[in-house]
């Protein structure tokens, strides 16, 4: 009688650690959509070095927690219109691959929303498999409202956040 019990105490323990890991990822995901853009991890591309770092910027979402590594911050950050963010992610594979987005107010409507970056280099269908995948984009695809600070967040394919930063384009 014993070992059944134990079981279903397990059970129930890991089934509260998934709700528990579920609530965590909505917080993640709510803070990457609706908390301000503020603030950059500074990185310069060659050598790749990491300066004054934001602590908000680029932690890994609670759902994906050793699935996914960011080997390489986006660098540089920031980085100048006609320079390309490049960054490194290595993952034991994703649904439907890894895409970036970013932050955006619709014109035509005011609301904020993500839209995909048009960079074809911001997909990374194969993710979906274990490996290293190399993001390299765009300043230009990622600032469409001109120079400034823009939020760049990552999706798996099931449009779950997996990291989250902002960017900082200048002239």
């Amino acid at each position: 009688m014993l070992r059944p019990l134990t079981a279903l105490t397990a059970v129930l323990l890991l089934a509260g650690c998934d709700s528990n890991r579920a609530a965590e990822q909505e917080l993640f995901e709510d803070e990457a959509l609706f908390s301000a853009v503020a603030g950059i991890t500074e990185t310069e591309e060659e050598p790749y070095t990491v300066g004054a770092r934001d602590a908000s910027d680029w932690r890994i979402g609670p759902a994906y927690l050793n699935r996914v590594t960011l080997l390489q911050l986006p660098a540089p950050n920031p980085v100048r219109l006609g320079q390309a963010v490049s960054f490194l992610v290595d993952t034991q594979g994703l649904p439907g691959g890894l895409r970036l987005y970013v932050l955006l107010e619709d014109p035509d409507t005011g609301n904020v929303d993500l839209f995909p970056i048009a960079d074809p280099n911001a997909n990374q269908p194969g993710a979906q498999q274990p490996g290293f995948y190399p993001f390299s984009i765009s300043a230009r695809q990622i600032a469409l409202g001109g120079v400034g600070l823009y939020r760049v967040v990552l999706l798996d394919g099931t449009s779950g956040i997996v990291t989250f930063g902002d960017i900082e384009v200048t002239n």
